[in-house]
């Protein structure tokens, strides 16, 4: 089997159960490159058989997920447990106000501490279980099919942690 990155097809492994690759296209309604990167992802994969699509249920998720599930004739799957990490009493925030209010643990969200979490909302490992649970289950729902999926990059990188074994602060 085969999984794709910005470069072309990685060799899985034989006996890897799990394997991760992205392509990092960020979403804001207000940068017309978003539109360029939608483009350059739906021509990447527009030769890749894919057998289902998920998406976190946000809504930049699924307009980047549209390069792939409208191309391919696809239903889009959405799924909460493929959301970006929980930041609770910080939703709604800018970095800027929290680099002014709220430093040290912002510090510490972008170094990944272990011991992260803001009131409401999840630490990393939480993240990391609840990301590698949601693949496990769609990678059993689906033997032998491709599937592709669009999450968010905090989500993301504590899912490729949680694969390669690296606990918070490790990866």
């Amino acid at each position: 089997e085969k999984i794709y990155g910005e470069s072309g097809p990685v060799r899985r492994k034989e006996r890897s159960k799990l394997a991760v690759a992205g392509i990092i296209a960020e979403y804001n309604p207000f940068h017309r490159g978003h539109a360029w990167q939608i483009a350059a992802l739906r021509g990447r994969f527009a030769d890749v058989p894919i057998d289902a699509v998920y998406s976190s249920d946000l809504f930049r998720t699924k307009t980047t997920a549209g390069a792939i599930y409208l191309s391919h004739g696809l239903e889009l799957h959405t799924l909460p447990e493929l959301r970006e990490i929980g930041v609770g009493e910080w939703e709604d925030r800018t970095w800027g106000e929290l680099e002014r209010t709220d430093a040290v643990r912002l510090i510490r969200f972008n170094h990944s501490a272990p011991d992260f979490q803001v009131r409401g909302g999840e630490t990393f490992a939480q993240v990391q279980r609840r990301m590698k649970q949601a693949v496990l289950s769609l990678s059993a729902a689906h033997p032998g099919q491709t599937i592709s999926l669009f999450s968010h990059g905090t989500a993301i990188r504590c899912l490729q942690g949680a694969v390669r074994g690296l606990g918070p602060g490790e990866m």
